[in-house]
């Protein structure tokens, strides 16, 4: 497989798509905004005008989409990858996109009656990940879909897990992001803690990375709050976006949702306050405006 397509060409898509380029894949690209196609193709990607016409040069597709509603826009849209006028038998589709399971499988079956395969394969490792080619997919799907995709996900991560048919690859995704938005919320408010009582914010940061309450994602946020440096590409609204296909499919699923539950409204409230597309680390903002808010209606 030598010919590619990548549509969403955003923080994720664009190095994604440096990187397929640098292994050497003959790359087609799509976006709405034409603009942001031009540092791929004076990479040596060639462009396309509708998402259908992706597949006239493209043996599989890489979808990089925010949203489920995105990516059946896309895929069955109206000049879509699968539409009316565009039929590609035995053609691949690979969504990295973060849908939830059901989304997934409903996509899956669509394609299979039009005999195109797909591979609900998220990833985990945020813009960094996506620029060094260190990404950790988790793909569901047909296994013998997955094995003939297996160098397309070499050449953009390092671990790459096969976790079983349709929707696998999404499930694992939001069980990994239900730990990263609690894990998020909880360093900002054990920082608001170490600033309310006095210490030393870096300090505590060298303090629990040494003690139990450390964790990958603390090591990540921790210490650009003790900096205030909120630069980034961990987008708050996207996780947001993640905890609502969450709370559906625990709802699904009739499980509790105590943690989901917790920390939603604080996603969500960020976002109306405008840090949606800031990076997850400006939360301690949000605590910080609840803090004001709180003193403000007990004085």
């Amino acid at each position: 497989m030598n010919s590619l397509g990548l549509i969403g060409i955003g923080q994720m898509g664009m190095p994604m798509g440096r990187n397929l380029l640098k292994a050497g894949y003959a790359l087609t690209v799509y976006a709405r905004n034409k603009t942001a196609l031009e540092p791929l193709i004076s990479l040596g990607a060639k462009s396309a005008d509708t998402p259908g016409q992706v597949f006239d040069e493209a043996e599989a597709v890489l979808l990089a989409l925010p949203a489920p509603k995105d990516v059946i826009e896309i895929i069955f849209g109206k000049s879509g990858l699968v539409s009316k006028n565009n039929t590609p038998k035995g053609r691949s589709i690979i969504d990295t996109s973060t849908l939830d399971p059901k989304s997934s499988r409903e996509i899956a079956a669509r394609l299979e009656a039009k005999e195109v395969d797909y591979l609900d394969a998220p990833v985990s490792g945020g813009p960094e990940g996506a620029a060094n080619a260190s990404l950790t997919f988790m793909v569901g799907g047909r296994r013998e879909v997955f094995e003939r995709c297996i160098d397309i996900f070499n050449a953009l991560g390092k671990n790459t897990f096969y976790m079983g048919g349709s929707g696998s690859g999404t499930g694992a995704k939001l069980v990994n992001q239900l730990l990263v938005s609690s894990n998020t919320l909880a360093t900002a408010e054990a920082m608001q803690l170490s600033f309310a009582l006095g210490l030393d914010s870096k300090q505590i940061v060298d303090v629990i990375k040494t003690s139990a309450g450390d964790s990958f994602v603390f090591r990540r946020i921790a210490p650009k709050i003790a900096a205030e440096d909120f630069e980034g590409g961990w987008l708050t609204y996207l996780l947001e976006k993640d905890l609502k296909l969450l709370l559906q499919t625990q709802i699904d699923l009739s499980l509790p949702s105590v943690s989901v539950r917790a920390s939603l409204p604080v996603y969500s409230e960020a976002v109306r306050s405008g840090l949606g597309r800031m990076d997850n680390s400006n939360l301690i903002k949000q605590l910080q405006k609840m803090k004001s808010e709180e003193l403000g209606s007990k004085t």
